[in-house]
């Protein structure tokens, strides 16, 4: 008599996508950058911006380090 062993568990197997209505479902949030609404989903090559034009201002102004956290100089830094 020869035996077969059970199938192995699945490993790292991906999910299995959500409905087809769920998946199209798509919330409307404000941009960050204007406050128009738009559609955040992978439509939306942008999200959660409205546009590149957007997109592209938070980015600058990222670069620019104009979202800095303030902080309390240390006593081991020597002020500028």
């Amino acid at each position: 008599m020869h035996l077969q062993a059970p199938p192995a568990p699945a490993v790292n197997q991906p999910k299995s996508s959500p409905p087809s209505s769920v998946a199209a479902k798509a919330i409307e949030v404000n941009c960050p950058a204007c406050g128009e609404r738009t559609l955040y989903s992978p439509a939306n090559a942008f999200r959660p911006f409205c546009s590149a034009r957007c997109q592209g201002h938070d980015f600058g102004a990222w670069a620019n380090e104009g979202y800095r956290v303030p902080t309390k100089p240390s006593s081991e830094e020597p002020e500028p």
